[in-house]
């Protein structure tokens, strides 16, 4: 983009700045709705991994991430397709569950290795929560 932000956003934001009580109730609030949503995912990825889903989850540590195992590569969907690496799983969730999620091989690890990365940082508690029955859904479907 390149561009500057306009003079009175950056004459706004300043002021903004300034008031340290505004500026940390909406951190607090931030915060919170974050770590929300970060447990919602968390605790979903363990109720399906207690159903018997080949999932797992490594406890929020903080930011906007949360580590998700999706072990079904080598699993068939209902037309016939093999998941033959992370990618596929990951394409297979977006179209069916409306999930994407980025595949630990996008940092350099191997294809075959069923771990992801989750964000929830553009995402609502309610969308986290209207996710999950898809992902189960999903995954029930391979076989």
């Amino acid at each position: 983009m390149g561009a500057w932000a306009p003079k009175a956003e950056q004459v706004a934001m300043s002021n903004y700045f300034n008031d340290k009580s505004q500026v940390d109730t909406f951190l607090t609030s931030f915060k919170a709705k974050i770590q929300d949503s970060l447990n919602a995912l968390y605790n979903g990825f363990n109720e399906l991994k207690a159903e018997g889903f080949n999932v797992d989850a490594v406890e929020p540590m903080g930011a906007i991430y949360l580590t998700i195992k999706i072990d079904y590569i080598g699993k068939t969907t209902e037309d016939g397709q093999v998941l033959k690496d992370s990618a596929d799983v990951n394409f297979y969730l977006i179209k069916e569950a409306g999930a994407a999620l980025v595949p630990f091989s996008a940092f350099g690890n191997e294809d075959s290795m069923p771990w992801f990365r989750a964000s929830v940082g553009a995402c609502t508690l309610q969308d986290i929560k209207d996710m999950l029955p898809r992902i189960k859904k999903a995954l029930s479907k391979l076989k």
